[in-house]
Protein backbone atom coordinates (compact mmCIF):
# COMPACT_ATOMS: atom_id res chain seq x y z
CA UNK A 1 0.00 0.00 0.00
CA UNK A 2 2.80 2.38 0.84
CA UNK A 3 4.50 1.63 -2.50
CA UNK A 4 1.29 2.23 -4.41
CA UNK A 5 0.76 5.51 -2.62
CA UNK A 6 4.25 6.66 -3.49
CA UNK A 7 3.78 5.80 -7.13
CA UNK A 8 0.42 7.54 -7.14
CA UNK A 9 2.02 10.67 -5.68
CA UNK A 10 4.79 10.73 -8.28
CA UNK A 11 2.40 10.27 -11.16
CA UNK A 12 0.29 13.12 -9.90
CA UNK A 13 3.20 15.60 -10.11
CA UNK A 14 3.04 17.90 -13.17
CA UNK A 15 5.49 16.98 -15.92
CA UNK A 16 8.20 19.44 -16.98
CA UNK A 17 7.10 21.22 -20.14
CA UNK A 18 9.13 20.43 -23.24
CA UNK A 19 11.50 23.10 -24.49
CA UNK A 20 9.58 25.49 -26.75
CA UNK A 21 10.23 25.10 -30.45
CA UNK A 22 12.39 27.73 -32.10
CA UNK A 23 12.36 29.01 -35.68
CA UNK A 24 16.08 28.16 -35.72
CA UNK A 25 15.63 24.46 -34.83
CA UNK A 26 15.72 23.27 -38.43
CA UNK A 27 18.96 25.11 -39.22
CA UNK A 28 20.51 23.97 -35.93
CA UNK A 29 19.58 20.37 -36.73
CA UNK A 30 21.21 20.62 -40.16
CA UNK A 31 24.41 22.18 -38.80
CA UNK A 32 24.70 19.53 -36.07
CA UNK A 33 24.17 16.82 -38.68
CA UNK A 34 27.08 18.21 -40.70
CA UNK A 35 29.23 18.33 -37.58
CA UNK A 36 28.37 14.73 -36.70
CA UNK A 37 29.29 13.68 -40.24
CA UNK A 38 32.65 15.46 -39.94
CA UNK A 39 33.55 13.90 -36.57
CA UNK A 40 32.09 12.43 -33.42
CA UNK A 41 30.16 14.81 -31.15
CA UNK A 42 29.28 12.12 -28.59
CA UNK A 43 30.72 12.72 -25.12
CA UNK A 44 31.57 15.58 -22.79
CA UNK A 45 32.27 18.84 -24.52
CA UNK A 46 32.08 22.62 -24.58
CA UNK A 47 30.06 24.85 -26.89
CA UNK A 48 30.67 28.53 -27.59
CA UNK A 49 28.63 30.69 -29.97
CA UNK A 50 30.04 33.96 -31.31
CA UNK A 51 27.63 36.38 -32.94
CA UNK A 52 29.56 38.25 -35.67
CA UNK A 53 26.53 39.64 -37.51
CA UNK A 54 23.52 41.81 -36.85
CA UNK A 55 21.40 39.30 -34.93
CA UNK A 56 20.50 40.60 -31.48
CA UNK A 57 21.66 38.92 -28.27
CA UNK A 58 18.32 37.17 -27.49
CA UNK A 59 18.25 35.64 -30.97
CA UNK A 60 21.85 34.43 -30.64
CA UNK A 61 20.98 32.90 -27.25
CA UNK A 62 17.98 31.16 -28.83
CA UNK A 63 20.18 29.72 -31.56
CA UNK A 64 22.69 28.52 -28.96
CA UNK A 65 19.87 26.76 -27.10
CA UNK A 66 18.71 25.08 -30.32
CA UNK A 67 22.23 23.88 -31.01
CA UNK A 68 22.52 22.41 -27.52
CA UNK A 69 19.23 20.56 -27.93
CA UNK A 70 20.27 19.08 -31.26
CA UNK A 71 23.75 18.20 -29.99
CA UNK A 72 22.27 16.47 -26.93
CA UNK A 73 20.23 14.28 -29.27
CA UNK A 74 23.56 13.14 -30.77
CA UNK A 75 25.00 12.20 -27.37
CA UNK A 76 26.75 15.48 -26.61
CA UNK A 77 26.95 16.35 -22.91
CA UNK A 78 27.62 20.02 -22.30
CA UNK A 79 30.28 20.81 -19.67
CA UNK A 80 30.50 24.49 -18.64
CA UNK A 81 34.06 25.84 -18.93
CA UNK A 82 35.91 26.35 -15.64
CA UNK A 83 37.60 29.73 -15.21
CA UNK A 84 39.81 31.15 -12.52
CA UNK A 85 39.93 34.61 -11.02
CA UNK A 86 41.60 36.08 -14.11
CA UNK A 87 39.11 34.47 -16.48
CA UNK A 88 41.58 31.82 -17.70
CA UNK A 89 41.15 28.15 -16.75
CA UNK A 90 43.19 27.14 -13.69
CA UNK A 91 45.97 24.57 -14.22
CA UNK A 92 43.90 21.84 -12.56
CA UNK A 93 41.08 22.38 -15.08
CA UNK A 94 43.37 22.19 -18.12
CA UNK A 95 44.21 18.57 -17.36
CA UNK A 96 40.50 17.64 -17.29
CA UNK A 97 39.24 19.56 -20.29
CA UNK A 98 36.48 17.85 -22.27
CA UNK A 99 37.59 16.03 -25.39
CA UNK A 100 35.10 17.89 -27.62
CA UNK A 101 35.25 21.63 -28.28
CA UNK A 102 32.64 23.15 -30.61
CA UNK A 103 32.87 26.81 -31.66
CA UNK A 104 30.11 28.30 -33.77
CA UNK A 105 30.29 31.67 -35.55
CA UNK A 106 27.02 33.30 -36.64
CA UNK A 107 27.94 35.30 -39.73
CA UNK A 108 26.14 36.64 -42.79
CA UNK A 109 26.59 37.88 -46.32
CA UNK A 110 24.48 39.39 -49.09
CA UNK A 111 22.76 36.08 -49.85
CA UNK A 112 21.73 35.26 -46.30
CA UNK A 113 23.01 33.99 -43.00
CA UNK A 114 26.10 31.77 -42.77
CA UNK A 115 26.88 29.65 -39.73
CA UNK A 116 30.42 28.33 -39.41
CA UNK A 117 31.21 25.61 -36.88
CA UNK A 118 34.62 24.40 -35.80
CA UNK A 119 34.83 20.94 -34.19
CA UNK A 120 37.98 20.17 -32.21
CA UNK A 121 38.58 16.64 -30.98
CA UNK A 122 41.71 14.58 -30.18
CA UNK A 123 41.58 13.28 -33.76
CA UNK A 124 41.90 16.75 -35.28
CA UNK A 125 39.96 19.84 -36.31
CA UNK A 126 37.09 20.10 -38.78
CA UNK A 127 35.25 23.18 -40.08
CA UNK A 128 31.79 23.08 -41.62
CA UNK A 129 29.74 25.91 -43.09
CA UNK A 130 25.97 26.18 -43.51
CA UNK A 131 24.03 28.86 -45.44
CA UNK A 132 20.87 29.57 -43.45
CA UNK A 133 17.63 31.00 -44.79
CA UNK A 134 15.96 33.65 -42.67
CA UNK A 135 13.01 31.96 -40.90
CA UNK A 136 9.46 33.22 -41.63
CA UNK A 137 8.42 36.13 -39.49
CA UNK A 138 11.92 37.61 -39.26
CA UNK A 139 12.71 40.57 -41.49
CA UNK A 140 15.59 39.83 -43.84
CA UNK A 141 16.85 43.40 -43.53
CA UNK A 142 16.85 43.09 -39.75
CA UNK A 143 18.50 39.66 -39.80
CA UNK A 144 21.52 40.52 -41.89
CA UNK A 145 23.47 43.55 -43.09
CA UNK A 146 24.49 44.13 -46.68
CA UNK A 147 28.29 44.34 -46.85
CA UNK A 148 29.56 47.06 -49.15
CA UNK A 149 33.16 47.57 -50.18
CA UNK A 150 33.66 51.32 -50.42
CA UNK A 151 36.40 53.16 -52.30
CA UNK A 152 37.59 56.68 -51.50
CA UNK A 153 40.09 58.27 -53.90
CA UNK A 154 42.53 60.42 -51.92
CA UNK A 155 45.08 61.37 -54.59
CA UNK A 156 45.63 61.38 -58.37
CA UNK A 157 48.82 62.05 -60.32
CA UNK A 158 50.29 61.44 -63.77
CA UNK A 159 53.60 60.10 -62.45
CA UNK A 160 53.62 56.33 -61.82
CA UNK A 161 52.73 55.60 -58.19
CA UNK A 162 53.80 52.50 -56.24
CA UNK A 163 52.25 53.07 -52.82
CA UNK A 164 51.06 55.76 -50.43
CA UNK A 165 50.42 56.36 -46.74
CA UNK A 166 48.41 58.90 -44.78
CA UNK A 167 49.54 60.29 -41.42
CA UNK A 168 47.16 62.11 -39.11
CA UNK A 169 47.79 65.62 -37.87
CA UNK A 170 49.96 66.14 -34.78
CA UNK A 171 50.31 69.15 -32.46
CA UNK A 172 53.43 70.31 -34.30
CA UNK A 173 52.57 69.21 -37.86
CA UNK A 174 49.69 69.00 -40.32
CA UNK A 175 48.27 65.80 -41.73
CA UNK A 176 50.57 64.26 -44.33
CA UNK A 177 50.19 62.22 -47.48
CA UNK A 178 53.32 60.24 -48.41
CA UNK A 179 53.53 59.06 -52.02
CA UNK A 180 56.10 56.57 -53.32
CA UNK A 181 57.14 56.75 -56.99
CA UNK A 182 59.94 54.87 -58.76
CA UNK A 183 62.45 57.65 -58.10
CA UNK A 184 61.30 59.57 -55.03
CA UNK A 185 59.19 59.82 -51.91
CA UNK A 186 56.98 62.92 -51.88
CA UNK A 187 55.57 64.44 -48.68
CA UNK A 188 52.35 66.45 -49.02
CA UNK A 189 50.88 68.56 -46.20
CA UNK A 190 47.17 69.21 -45.85
CA UNK A 191 46.84 72.99 -45.93
CA UNK A 192 43.80 75.16 -46.61
CA UNK A 193 41.68 72.19 -47.62
CA UNK A 194 44.11 70.66 -50.12
CA UNK A 195 47.33 68.68 -50.34
CA UNK A 196 50.44 70.78 -51.00
CA UNK A 197 53.90 69.43 -51.70
CA UNK A 198 56.10 70.05 -48.67
CA UNK A 199 59.25 68.07 -49.50
CA UNK A 200 60.56 65.18 -51.53
CA UNK A 201 63.49 62.82 -51.19
CA UNK A 202 65.15 60.78 -53.93
CA UNK A 203 65.29 56.99 -53.72
CA UNK A 204 68.89 56.29 -54.66
CA UNK A 205 69.65 52.99 -56.39
CA UNK A 206 72.76 51.83 -58.24
CA UNK A 207 71.03 49.32 -60.56
CA UNK A 208 68.11 49.74 -62.97
CA UNK A 209 64.71 48.84 -61.60
CA UNK A 210 63.04 45.60 -62.79
CA UNK A 211 60.30 45.91 -65.39
CA UNK A 212 57.40 45.24 -63.01
CA UNK A 213 58.46 47.48 -60.16
CA UNK A 214 56.91 47.11 -56.71
CA UNK A 215 57.24 49.24 -53.59
CA UNK A 216 55.69 49.51 -50.17
CA UNK A 217 55.44 52.20 -47.47
CA UNK A 218 54.95 51.49 -43.77
CA UNK A 219 54.56 54.17 -41.09
CA UNK A 220 54.56 53.35 -37.39
CA UNK A 221 55.06 55.71 -34.43
CA UNK A 222 56.54 58.41 -36.67
CA UNK A 223 59.01 56.02 -38.30
CA UNK A 224 58.91 55.67 -42.08
CA UNK A 225 60.01 52.47 -43.83
CA UNK A 226 60.20 52.23 -47.63
CA UNK A 227 60.67 48.86 -49.33
CA UNK A 228 61.97 48.68 -52.90
CA UNK A 229 63.66 45.84 -54.83
CA UNK A 230 67.16 45.60 -53.33
CA UNK A 231 66.74 48.93 -51.49
CA UNK A 232 65.48 49.75 -48.01
CA UNK A 233 64.89 53.33 -46.84
CA UNK A 234 64.19 54.63 -43.36
CA UNK A 235 63.16 58.07 -42.23
CA UNK A 236 60.80 60.14 -40.14
CA UNK A 237 57.53 61.90 -40.75
CA UNK A 238 56.00 65.05 -39.33
CA UNK A 239 57.79 68.35 -38.89
CA UNK A 240 61.24 66.77 -39.26
CA UNK A 241 61.41 64.90 -42.55
CA UNK A 242 64.34 62.74 -43.50
CA UNK A 243 65.01 59.66 -45.64
CA UNK A 244 68.08 57.42 -45.79
CA UNK A 245 68.37 54.61 -48.38
CA UNK A 246 70.83 51.74 -48.46
CA UNK A 247 71.20 48.37 -50.24
CA UNK A 248 68.73 45.90 -48.75
CA UNK A 249 68.53 42.90 -51.05
CA UNK A 250 67.96 40.52 -48.14
CA UNK A 251 65.51 42.83 -46.37
CA UNK A 252 62.24 41.04 -45.58
CA UNK A 253 59.04 42.80 -46.61
CA UNK A 254 55.92 42.83 -44.43
CA UNK A 255 53.23 40.65 -46.00
CA UNK A 256 50.15 39.02 -44.52
CA UNK A 257 50.13 35.28 -44.01
CA UNK A 258 53.52 34.12 -45.30
CA UNK A 259 54.97 33.96 -41.82
CA UNK A 260 52.99 30.78 -41.35
CA UNK A 261 55.29 29.20 -43.90
CA UNK A 262 58.61 30.66 -42.81
CA UNK A 263 57.88 31.39 -39.17
CA UNK A 264 59.06 34.98 -39.67
CA UNK A 265 56.51 37.21 -38.00
CA UNK A 266 56.90 40.84 -36.98
CA UNK A 267 54.66 43.17 -35.02
CA UNK A 268 53.17 44.54 -38.20
CA UNK A 269 52.61 41.17 -39.84
CA UNK A 270 54.48 38.35 -41.54
CA UNK A 271 57.67 38.74 -43.53
CA UNK A 272 58.99 37.47 -46.86
CA UNK A 273 61.82 38.29 -49.28
CA UNK A 274 61.09 39.92 -52.63
CA UNK A 275 63.09 38.64 -55.58
CA UNK A 276 64.99 41.85 -56.51
CA UNK A 277 64.94 41.00 -60.21
CA UNK A 278 61.25 40.02 -60.28
CA UNK A 279 57.97 41.19 -58.78
CA UNK A 280 57.16 38.19 -56.57
CA UNK A 281 58.13 36.96 -53.13
CA UNK A 282 60.20 33.90 -52.28
CA UNK A 283 59.25 31.87 -49.24
CA UNK A 284 61.47 28.91 -48.27
CA UNK A 285 59.61 25.66 -47.60
CA UNK A 286 61.66 23.08 -45.72
CA UNK A 287 61.93 19.83 -47.69
CA UNK A 288 60.74 16.65 -46.00
CA UNK A 289 64.07 14.83 -46.51
CA UNK A 290 66.12 17.56 -44.85
CA UNK A 291 67.74 18.71 -48.08
CA UNK A 292 67.88 22.18 -49.59
CA UNK A 293 64.66 24.16 -49.07
CA UNK A 294 62.36 24.73 -52.00
CA UNK A 295 60.72 28.08 -52.62
CA UNK A 296 57.10 29.06 -52.88
CA UNK A 297 56.71 31.97 -55.27
CA UNK A 298 53.75 34.28 -54.72
CA UNK A 299 52.63 37.83 -55.42
CA UNK A 300 50.76 38.53 -52.17
CA UNK A 301 49.39 36.75 -49.11
CA UNK A 302 46.55 36.82 -46.62
CA UNK A 303 46.26 35.49 -43.09
CA UNK A 304 43.07 33.93 -41.68
CA UNK A 305 42.67 34.41 -37.93
CA UNK A 306 39.04 33.40 -37.34
CA UNK A 307 39.74 29.72 -36.71
CA UNK A 308 42.95 29.50 -34.73
CA UNK A 309 45.16 31.70 -36.91
CA UNK A 310 46.90 28.92 -38.83
CA UNK A 311 45.57 29.44 -42.35
CA UNK A 312 47.57 31.34 -44.96
CA UNK A 313 46.54 32.18 -48.53
CA UNK A 314 49.25 32.73 -51.13
CA UNK A 315 48.35 34.34 -54.46
CA UNK A 316 50.41 32.37 -56.95
CA UNK A 317 51.82 33.21 -60.35
CA UNK A 318 49.10 31.29 -62.25
CA UNK A 319 45.86 33.23 -61.49
CA UNK A 320 45.13 30.95 -58.55
CA UNK A 321 45.69 30.97 -54.81
CA UNK A 322 46.84 28.31 -52.37
CA UNK A 323 45.27 27.76 -48.96
CA UNK A 324 47.96 26.50 -46.58
CA UNK A 325 47.26 24.97 -43.19
CA UNK A 326 50.53 25.47 -41.33
CA UNK A 327 53.90 24.77 -42.97
CA UNK A 328 53.79 23.72 -46.61
CA UNK A 329 50.56 21.68 -46.65
CA UNK A 330 48.26 22.87 -49.44
CA UNK A 331 44.69 22.38 -48.24
CA UNK A 332 42.88 23.92 -51.24
CA UNK A 333 43.33 25.95 -54.41
CA UNK A 334 41.17 28.85 -55.55
CA UNK A 335 41.11 29.62 -59.27
CA UNK A 336 40.15 32.83 -61.02
CA UNK A 337 41.93 35.07 -58.51
CA UNK A 338 44.15 38.03 -59.34
CA UNK A 339 47.66 38.60 -58.07
CA UNK A 340 46.80 40.98 -55.21
CA UNK A 341 44.97 39.95 -52.05
CA UNK A 342 44.70 41.50 -48.58
CA UNK A 343 43.16 40.22 -45.33
CA UNK A 344 41.08 42.49 -43.11
CA UNK A 345 39.74 42.11 -39.57
CA UNK A 346 36.31 43.62 -40.24
CA UNK A 347 33.70 41.03 -39.20
CA UNK A 348 30.75 42.88 -40.72
CA UNK A 349 31.03 41.03 -44.03
CA UNK A 350 32.59 37.80 -42.75
CA UNK A 351 35.15 36.57 -40.24
CA UNK A 352 38.56 37.65 -41.60
CA UNK A 353 37.37 38.79 -45.05
CA UNK A 354 39.88 38.65 -47.91
CA UNK A 355 39.99 41.28 -50.66
CA UNK A 356 40.89 39.82 -54.06
CA UNK A 357 41.63 41.58 -57.37
CA UNK A 358 40.45 40.34 -60.74
CA UNK A 359 42.45 38.47 -63.39
CA UNK A 360 42.66 41.21 -66.03
CA UNK A 361 45.91 42.51 -67.50
CA UNK A 362 47.33 46.02 -67.76
CA UNK A 363 44.95 46.90 -70.60
CA UNK A 364 41.65 46.03 -68.89
CA UNK A 365 39.50 47.33 -66.05
CA UNK A 366 39.78 45.59 -62.70
CA UNK A 367 37.62 44.62 -59.73
CA UNK A 368 38.08 43.86 -56.05
CA UNK A 369 35.81 41.26 -54.41
CA UNK A 370 35.32 40.28 -50.77
CA UNK A 371 35.74 36.55 -50.06
CA UNK A 372 35.08 34.47 -46.97
CA UNK A 373 37.21 31.37 -46.41
CA UNK A 374 35.55 28.50 -44.54
CA UNK A 375 35.55 24.71 -44.79
CA UNK A 376 38.40 25.01 -47.34
CA UNK A 377 36.10 26.93 -49.67
CA UNK A 378 36.10 30.52 -50.90
CA UNK A 379 32.69 32.23 -50.96
CA UNK A 380 32.14 35.64 -52.55
CA UNK A 381 30.56 38.09 -50.10
CA UNK A 382 28.68 41.19 -51.26
CA UNK A 383 29.22 42.86 -54.62
CA UNK A 384 32.64 43.65 -56.18
CA UNK A 385 33.71 47.20 -56.85
CA UNK A 386 35.06 48.19 -60.27
CA UNK A 387 38.12 50.25 -61.15
CA UNK A 388 38.54 52.13 -64.47
CA UNK A 389 41.82 50.29 -65.04
CA UNK A 390 44.23 47.78 -63.49
CA UNK A 391 44.90 47.69 -59.76
CA UNK A 392 48.67 48.06 -59.40
CA UNK A 393 48.99 47.33 -55.68
CA UNK A 394 46.81 46.32 -52.74
CA UNK A 395 47.99 46.32 -49.11
CA UNK A 396 46.07 45.94 -45.85
CA UNK A 397 46.38 48.79 -43.35
CA UNK A 398 48.29 48.08 -40.15
CA UNK A 399 45.07 48.01 -38.10
CA UNK A 400 43.41 45.53 -40.46
CA UNK A 401 40.28 47.66 -40.73
CA UNK A 402 40.94 49.03 -44.22
CA UNK A 403 43.21 48.61 -47.23
CA UNK A 404 44.94 50.92 -49.67
CA UNK A 405 45.01 50.40 -53.41
CA UNK A 406 46.90 52.05 -56.26
CA UNK A 407 45.25 51.80 -59.67
CA UNK A 408 45.64 53.38 -63.09
CA UNK A 409 42.76 55.01 -64.94
CA UNK A 410 42.94 53.81 -68.54
CA UNK A 411 40.94 56.77 -69.86
CA UNK A 412 42.89 59.57 -68.19
CA UNK A 413 46.19 57.72 -67.67
CA UNK A 414 46.28 59.03 -64.10
CA UNK A 415 47.39 56.92 -61.16
CA UNK A 416 44.87 56.90 -58.30
CA UNK A 417 45.42 56.22 -54.60
CA UNK A 418 42.33 54.86 -52.84
CA UNK A 419 41.33 53.81 -49.36
CA UNK A 420 39.08 50.72 -49.19
CA UNK A 421 36.77 49.94 -46.30
CA UNK A 422 33.80 47.68 -45.59
CA UNK A 423 30.46 48.98 -44.37
CA UNK A 424 27.24 47.08 -43.66
CA UNK A 425 24.14 49.04 -44.57
CA UNK A 426 20.68 47.73 -43.77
Amino acid sequence: MLLLAACSTLSAQPQQPAAPSSPWDSAARELVAKLAAAGSVRGNGTLSVQNMGSLDAPTAALIEHSLLVQLSAKGFRFVPPVTGVSGAPPPSALANQPAIDIRVTLSENLNGLIWIAELRTPSGKKIVMLPVAVPPGISANEARPIPLLERTVVWRQAEPMLDFAMVGAAPDSAAQLIVLTPERVAFYNFEQGMWRLGASSAVEHAHPWPRDLRGRIEVESGKLSVYMPGIFCTGTVGAQIGLYCAPGEEKLWPVDGSGLVTGAVSQGGSLARLDPARNYFLDPIQSSNGGEPKFARFYSAGLQTAYGGNLAILAGLDASAQLREGGDEIAARFTGWGSDIASLNDTCAAPSPVLVTGTGDDTSIDTIQIYQIADRQAVAVGQPISFPGPVRSLWAASDGKSARAVSQNLQSGMYEASNLSISCNR
